[in-house]
């Protein structure tokens, strides 16, 4: 988040207009300041569990103090619709700023470069809806888990959708592409939010993976290969977890 906000604000400051300049950079620490919010209570929350970590808490004992903390000081920095109506706003001015612009933009970044921006800025976005969505004070009413899962699944697959169609119809047009994604975000079928039904037509809270939008639009020009495991060791790229992957049971399709 450090890093981007580092790249809009840099976006912002080479436009050679001193007033165009001075109002987007304005829109732009709007942003920033908006998502912060959104982000604040994740943000504490993440900093209060490693502090009381290394403090020597874990277990039960740290989940107490976690919900200690919650009840006294997190409950009050979760965000509530004002802080989502303040960041759509201000991402929809920044977006409307570089549309009403574009030869500004253009002539200080370039083309490609501007539309990359642009759809960075809208994945960002879509993940603090997701933040406000999961963080929030005021959870609406009616809602299942499995609802608001697919919710925020489509949406994060469908931007990935979108990304990819943008490099392969802007930024990299007449190359061959190769992806690689999980099984989940490749497949080209609906599953469950409870990821035990999959589908090839939408279910009620099914969930849409990118690889669905992609066949829709490429259609035979689309091949998927997805993999699995016999046994070994799985670990997630950024560290946060690892372990061994027991053999698989001789009636799996893996033993076969």
């Amino acid at each position: 988040d450090e890093r981007f906000a580092a790249d809009l604000r840099a976006f912002a400051a080479a436009l050679r207009d001193s007033a165009l300049r001075r109002g987007v950079e304005i829109l732009v620490d709007r942003t920033i300041a908006a998502y912060e919010r959104l982000h604040a209570h994740l943000a504490a929350r993440q900093r209060k569990s490693v502090d009381a970590s290394k403090a020597g808490l874990n277990g039960t004992a740290l989940e107490d103090a976690m919900k200690s903390w919650e009840q006294q000081e997190g409950e009050k920095q979760r965000p509530v619709m004002a802080d989502r109506d303040g960041f759509v706003g201000a991402v929809g001015g920044l977006l409307s700023a570089i549309s009403g612009n574009r030869a500004a933009f253009e002539a200080v970044h370039g083309a490609r470069e501007v539309a990359f921006m642009e759809r960075a800025i809208a994945n960002m976005r879509g993940r603090g809806a997701t933040m406000y969505e999961r963080e929030r004070s005021d959870p609406p009413s009616g809602f299942t888990a499995d609802s608001i899962r697919s919710e925020q699944w489509n949406r994060r697959d469908g931007l990935m959708a979108n990304n990819l169609r943008w490099l392969i119809d802007e930024a990299y047009r007449g190359r061959k592409f190769i992806v690689w994604a999980h099984n989940a975000h490749v497949m080209n079928a609906y599953f469950g939010a409870d990821w035990r039904g999959v589908h090839s037509e939408p279910q009620p809270d099914s969930m849409k993976p990118t690889g669905v939008f992609l066949a829709e639009w490429l259609k035979d020009r689309l091949y998927t290969i997805a993999m699995t495991t016999n046994e070994g060791q799985d670990s997630w790229a950024n560290g946060q977890r690892s372990g061994p992957i027991s053999p698989a049971p001789e009636s799996s399709l893996e033993s076969r």
